[in-house]
């Protein structure tokens, strides 16, 4: 048997009204004309696979094709609840339900479903008590006075409509047979508040468009009701639709929201922006929505029931390019699947009913937890992308647009699952709603942006993205007590696997550098990491919390954001206070509270200290790395090193943890500091000369400082804060190998010019 490959033309995933219509196309067809049929999407286009031509296929829309029941009887304008009025569109819809009731058989889903809310004592009584309350509303608008028993008689009928109006959709549904519940479901589900799908409008009406009319309308231009039969143009219009032919006589009027592009209702000054129209390309549309109806899930860990709508999830700009964030509150993005691989309605079906994807044991519930779900699940059933659709509303009244924002590739990234990390304790999603609340969508949208690009992308680049905006996130939470408020703030971040440290090393000298700072630790009478220089913490418990109640605390915070080295030269002047303070321990051995998890490679301080290295990278990383265990140091390969400035040579072995010379004798380094924060580098390095001779160590080049390195050379700020990096116990010995050689058991003399 031959199988015949039919490329759809006039099916694209965008606009929506394209991929939409492919689905009805494969929906109607496998369903009343091939049940063998496969579909899929290749090279931007919907292939449908089946046994029968390509004319069979455009006569079996033409001649065969039996519409699903797509009428909305909860919507006045369908010509149920409030009958024909005078409004022009009640009276349209009331003539095509007209029409379905007369229509032949190829009709008789429409007609059954009209005969059966027509039977539906609820629309009964509903119409009589409207009827009856009409003219006493009418007499009250007028001002006109009610007797007692009229004002009395006139709000009980009012109380009974709103109680139809309250119960209608549960009693249409109960009702209504079993081929028009899918309609049913595709636009809404029942619970105490209805909640709407958002690609059907609001509830199948969307602005002056209600659906189930207008897919009448489309149908009465396309075919005859009493007989069935195509009209004149029917068949070049499906050829058309379908993308086999260009027919360049369309008519005028528009798809909504499905396709943004092509006009949509009340867009002008007028009540229509109208475009070439092809009905059947709304038909199809409408017939292909049907597939997607709500599902009631139960999220995982939770009793709680509740309402959820294929690939629909909130709205997040981030990752569409949009520059603005104001679209992100209180609407929809629909995720469209695109798979490659050939499928069956049957498989197909149960995928897009189910529509659900979870990230950390719960339901997505806006685009980044879905993308996260996306790339750490992998390809699922031959789905290779998802098409982003915001479905947008600038006024209540307006219609929605569904603009293609971006398409996401569903590949499986080990890196996607670091955002579940910031979850943990609902904090990610809390940090969200308080940076809205306070006015900060901006620092939220850089953050939602650099967690959208770390789903998709591998490289440590994303991951440092990341942690930047992470950083700057805490920076402002530092700087603004009330998002700490204990009711309506935010806790402390979770403290992030040693993985966002991996992950995000690229091997430059800023990461490297910035690793090692946020590194710092020391254990003791207080616990001190680095994070605590940078807000009030107490990380006394299992989990941080703010103090800012507490004078220590806030004294530890000196950290600004604003200007690296002035924050170093904070922190290390802090830290060397609070080592004379305190007594902070290492393996059982006292220590300067200096040490860190990671060290800093002497090539990259070199570079630091010179003035190239990208200063602000290193302060945003560093802030972001403070809440991130510390990892396995790096293996840095050998390499040659830059020399390094004599003045650091000098001081930086004073500043090591464990203590100076063979005995390992601790000192108080904070004099120095002090002499460089006045600008006086001479006096620092001459008295590191005395202090290093006084623990023990040879100082041969004491007489002879200022011949080693003019003490202007060096910007006294940078040298400070390149003290604070902490350098592994062999680097520290290399320096002291340099600057305070024992010269009489050198083999060889070398002046000090050969090496610095």
């Amino acid at each position: 048997m031959t199988i015949y490959e039919h490329i759809l033309k006039g099916c694209a995933p965008v606009p929506l009204a394209g991929y939409l219509k492919a689905l009805g196309v494969f929906r109607l067809f496998a369903e009343q004309a091939d049940k063998n049929a496969h579909g899929f999407w290749r090279d931007e286009r919907f292939v449908l696979k089946t046994k029968l031509t390509e004319d069979q296929l455009v006569r079996f829309f033409a001649e065969i094709y039996q519409p699903s029941p797509i009428i909305s009887p909860w919507n006045g304008r369908a010509g149920f609840l409030e009958g024909a009025t005078d409004e022009e569109s009640s009276r349209k819809g009331a003539q095509i339900i007209c029409c379905y009731q007369s229509a032949g058989d190829r009709f008789v889903k429409l007609r059954n479903a009209v005969e059966t809310y027509h039977s539906i004592s609820i629309i009964k009584d509903f119409d009589k008590a409207r009827a009856e309350a009409k003219p006493l509303q009418e007499k009250k608008r007028k001002k006109q006075q009610l007797s007692e028993d009229e004002k009395k008689y006139l709000k009980e009928l009012e109380a009974f409509i709103k109680r139809c109006k309250e119960s209608v959709i549960a009693n249409l549904r109960s009702e209504a047979p079993d081929c028009a519940v899918d309609w049913f479901d595709a636009c809404q589900r029942i619970t105490q508040k209805n909640k709407v799908f958002p690609l059907l409008g609001s509830g199948g009406v969307d602005g002056s468009c209600e659906f189930g009319m207008k897919f009448g309308s489309a149908l009465e231009a396309s075919f005859d009701f009493k007989t069935g039969e195509p009209l004149e143009n029917t068949m070049a219009l499906i050829r058309e639709s379908l993308g086999f032919d260009i027919l360049p006589s369309l008519g005028k009027d528009n798809l909504g929201q499905y396709d943004p592009a092509g006009g949509g209702e009340n867009i002008t000054s007028g009540f229509k922006g109208e475009q070439p129209f092809n009905p059947i390309d709304f038909i199809l549309l409408l017939e292909g929505a049907i597939l997607f109806s709500g599902t009631t899930t139960r999220r995982l860990g939770s009793n709680k029931m509740q309402i959820g709508f294929p690939f629909t999830v909130s709205a997040l700009t981030a990752g569409s390019g949009a520059t603005a964030s104001a679209d992100d509150t209180g609407f929809s993005e629909f995720w469209a699947p695109i798979w490659t691989r050939p499928t069956c309605l049957v498989e197909l079906s149960s995928f897009l009913t189910e529509g659900r994807t979870t990230v950390g044991g719960k339901t997505a519930k806006d685009a980044l937890e879905f993308a996260v779900a996306l790339s750490t699940l992998g390809s699922q059933r031959g789905v290779t992308a998802y098409q982003r659709f915001a479905l947008l509303q600038r006024e209540p009244r307006n219609p929605k647009k569904a603009l293609a924002i971006g398409r996401v590739h569903v590949r499986e990234s080990p890196h996607a699952s670091l955002v579940s990390e910031l979850d943990i304790f609902g904090w990610l999603s809390c940090a969200r709603r308080v940076l809205r609340a306070h006015n900060l969508e901006k620092i939220g949208r850089n953050f939602d942006e650099a967690l959208f690009r770390l789903t998709t992308d591998g490289l440590p680049s994303a991951t440092q993205g990341v942690l930047m905006a992470f950083g700057a996130l805490m920076l402002e939470v530092a700087r603004r007590p009330k998002l700490r408020d204990v009711e309506e703030g935010l806790a402390p971040p979770p403290y992030l696997s040693a993985k966002w440290v991996k992950t995000a090393d690229d091997g430059s000298p800023e990461f490297a550098l910035a690793a090692a700072l946020a590194s710092l630790d020391a254990t003791g009478d207080i616990h001190l990491p680095f994070r605590r220089h940078l807000v009030p913490l107490d990380v006394s418990k299992n989990r941080d919390s703010w103090t800012d109640s507490i004078t220590e605390a806030r004294a530890l915070a000196v950290w600004t954001g604003r200007n690296l080295l002035r924050d170093m030269a904070l922190v290390l002047e802090r830290r060397l206070i609070e080592a004379q303070r305190r007594n902070f321990t290492h393996q059982e051995k006292a220590e300067l509270s200096l040490r860190g998890h990671r060290t800093a490679p002497l090539a990259a301080v070199a570079a630091f200290l010179a003035g190239q290295t990208d200063d602000a990278r290193i302060a945003a990383l560093t802030v972001g790395l403070a809440w991130c265990r510390g990892g396995k140091q790096p293996t840095n390969p050998a390499s040659r090193e830059d020399a390094l400035p004599f003045a650091y040579a000098a001081l930086k072995p004073l500043f090591a943890p464990e203590g100076v010379g063979e005995e390992k004798k601790r000192i108080n380094p904070l004099p120095l500091v002090r002499l460089m924060r006045a600008g006086r580098v001479g006096d620092a390095i001459q008295q590191a000369q005395i202090v290093a001779q006084g623990a023990g160590l040879p100082a041969p080049f004491l007489k002879n400082i200022l011949k080693c390195e003019p003490a202007t050379s060096l910007d006294p700020n940078r040298l400070m804060a390149a003290l604070l990096f902490p350098i592994a116990p062999k680097a520290h010995d290399s320096l002291i190998g340099r600057v305070y050689p024992d010269l009489k058991k050198a083999t060889s003399k070398r002046s000090s010019s050969d090496v610095y």
